[in-house]
């Protein structure tokens, strides 16, 4: 399926311009790679992508549209996500700082585990699974094709770009952990800024309970 070079362009602008407001999949990709370093904070990018790809294809077949429709089901979601940024929080508060040998951290995290938290960050995030309901069809365009695959096409193309962009916060994210490893004393409070950030996320989180179509990166 083609997509008119016009909507593409546009759908690309649009989706660079929300992957600079600073959201969860943002905060998760920069904290995992500030604490674990680069290639561990790539494969928590890979993590986002793959809940972002499950996301897309929910609102694809009409599946999103049963929360946005259900109060109870949109609140179980949301208050599941918010416990599990609370538990990574109360983890890695309770997670003694590692030492670093030169960019990677002596972790014993395992890139599949990280992977598999940032699916669950994304997949639980019912914001998320409401952005790509009401923001993906109005690119969708008479002629190219039906409507489910128009928005697939599109939801893969968010999924790379969004990438690109969280590949960038690994990277600055990894550079940020090297920094605060040449400086000892900010090394060592780490671990309370990064669970204290998760257990915040997941708070407010918890605490609000409107519904929206702005999906933050």
């Amino acid at each position: 399926m083609v997509l008119p070079v016009s909507t593409v362009l546009s759908f690309v602008a649009a989706v660079a311009v929300l992957m600079v407001i600073p959201g969860p999949a943002m905060i998760y990709v920069v904290t995992v790679s500030a604490d674990h370093g680069r290639r561990l904070g790539l494969m928590s990018v890979a993590g986002i992508c793959l809940g972002d790809g499950v996301l897309v294809a929910l609102a694809a077949f009409g599946l999103t549209a049963l929360l946005a429709a259900s109060e109870v089901a949109f609140t179980v979601v949301r208050l599941a996500g918010a416990a599990y940024l609370i538990f990574l929080g109360a983890r890695r508060l309770a997670t003694p700082v590692a030492p670093m040998n030169g960019d990677r951290h002596e972790t014993q995290v395992s890139g599949r585990r990280l992977v598999g938290r940032g699916a669950i960050v994304s997949v639980l995030n019912p914001k998320d699974a409401l952005f790509f309901l009401a923001f993906l069809p109005q690119f969708v365009t008479p002629g190219p094709g039906p409507v489910t695959g128009q928005i697939l096409v599109l939801g893969m193309l968010f999924v790379v770009v969004a990438a690109t962009f969280d590949g960038v916060y690994a990277l600055a994210g990894a550079q940020l952990g090297l920094f605060l490893h040449r400086h000892r004393s900010l090394w060592a409070s780490q671990r309370w800024v990064i669970g204290g950030i998760y257990v915040a996320l997941g708070s407010v989180a918890a605490l609000t309970g409107s519904r929206t179509a702005t999906k933050p990166a």
